[in-house]
């Protein structure tokens, strides 16, 4: 009798001393996307896993040469009850500077040692693993010299910049208040040259600041105060009566072309092409303007659309009134040119068709991509002869004018953008003004 309870006692504990056996030692997992070179906030990421009783103790340590510190030590806990694994996952993310910044690492290498324990077994047993990464701690910023010094920037106008930087640049470029606009390295050049197209918006205060920037792999920013002149620039205000026939007759067409279902009221519909489909359709402009490339395409300045007649200039504040009241305020961020019905559309400059098609509110578009993040848009043209990805010389037939999108006539929509802010063409018509605020700057990067 005793050996059987015995049996029935020792069984059982055998059991479960089997069953709490945990064999499987914590793991450490570095993503794949390991910054190698890393500033002073660099955030350095890092998973820590146990797939048995769970992780008991991790602790990050900094390691460069004989210095030795901890950044990140955690005790994590347990439930008493054995068949409950503790934390088996931990995200952890820590800087070399550690949670108070009061690292002494110096510029140069150093590794990130992880140790992980798990939780003990009721076999007294407890597994451990010690990972280690290897980086290297930059925080200089890069250096950035100007090449030229005299600019003049007036609302809804561009300028241009060359300027070179240390050759741990990754990224640069101008900011003009909370628009960033970024520089093209030159490949022709023989140090780290950049060019930069940027601009002021039509409604840019005139103390915008406006500051030349550089950042390295580790993400250490340069930041230089630009010189430059802010010139205040007048638009006009008009007002546009809406009238049910032109919703009737004009908006259909582009809610059917889009795939929207039409609002009840004439108002809701008004306001979701002329207000909503407007920020969609530049949103999409601008993502177009993204992928410019960082060839100087053009030579010369650009040309107006023959025998054309201005009918709407660049930030026109328009404001719409429909039966008396107004029910929306936009501003026309182009050029309206009239010439004769479906005429035909001249590519303003070289460059190379980056957009053909259909986009909303502006009809059938064309866009040309002149390099440097300068692009040139047609629309509401009735054809379209191009293809995107085409190469076009300056004056070459791009199709017809027409009434496609939102407009109430056949005329050109054109429109000039810097990295997707639209400019005044005005200033790239002007020959005297390209030579002086582009092509003489460009000729010096190519030296």
């Amino acid at each position: 009798m005793s050996l059987l309870i015995n049996a029935a006692l020792i069984i059982p504990a055998l059991v479960f001393l089997y069953w709490d056996w945990d064999a499987s030692p914590p793991a450490v997992s570095w993503p794949s996307n390991v910054p190698g070179i890393v500033g002073a906030q660099t955030p350095i990421q890092l998973t820590v896993t146990d797939e048995g009783k769970g992780l008991a103790q991790v602790s990050v340590i900094l390691v460069q040469d004989s210095y030795r510190t901890t950044v990140l030590h955690e005790r994590i806990t347990r439930s008493w009850l054995p068949w409950n694994a503790g934390t088996q996952r931990r995200e952890l993310a820590f800087t070399p500077t550690g949670p108070k910044g009061n690292s002494s690492l110096q510029d140069g290498p150093f590794s990130v040692e992880v140790r992980v324990e798990d939780h003990l077994s009721w076999w007294m047993f407890q597994n451990s693993i010690v990972s280690t990464q290897n980086f290297q701690l930059d925080r200089t910023p890069p250096e950035v010299v100007l090449f030229s010094t005299q600019h003049t920037l007036q609302q809804g106008g561009s300028e241009t910049l060359r300027y070179t930087t240390s050759r741990d640049t990754v990224t640069s470029g101008v900011s003009v208040g909370e628009r960033s606009f970024r520089g093209y390295r030159q490949s022709m050049a023989a140090t780290d040259e950049f060019v930069c197209i940027f601009a002021l918006a039509y409604n840019a205060p005139l103390d915008t600041p406006v500051v030349v920037w550089a950042e390295d792999q580790a993400g250490n920013r340069a930041e230089t105060p630009l010189p430059i002149h802010l010139r205040e620039r007048r638009f006009r205000q008009r007002e546009m009566n809406i009238s049910d026939a032109f919703i009737d007759n004009v908006l259909p067409d582009i809610l059917r072309q889009s795939g929207l279902t039409p609002p009840e009221t004439q108002v809701e519909r008004f306001l979701l092409v002329n207000a909503t489909m407007r920020q969609q359709n530049n949103a999409h402009i601008a993502e177009i303007n993204a992928r410019s490339t960082n060839q100087v395409l053009w030579s010369e300045a650009f040309i107006q659309l023959s025998n054309s007649k201005v009918e709407s200039a660049f930030a026109d504040e328009r404001s719409y009134m429909y039966q008396g009241e107004k029910i929306d305020e936009q501003t026309h961020l182009g050029f309206d040119l009239a010439s004769v019905a479906h005429g035909p559309v001249e590519a303003a400059n070289a460059g190379s068709v980056i957009h053909a098609a259909y986009l909303g509110i502006y009809g059938n578009c064309v866009m040309l991509d002149h390099g440097l993040g300068l692009m040139s848009l047609y629309a509401h043209m009735s054809q379209i002869d191009v293809a995107e990805g085409q190469t076009v010389r300056q004056g070459e037939i791009l199709g017809k004018t027409g009434k496609t999108g939102l407009a109430g006539g056949d005329h050109l929509h054109f429109s000039i953008l810097v990295q997707g802010l639209a400019v005044t063409p005005l200033e790239w018509w002007d020959p005297k003004w390209v030579e002086n605020h582009f092509l003489s700057r460009i000729q010096l990067a190519d030296k």
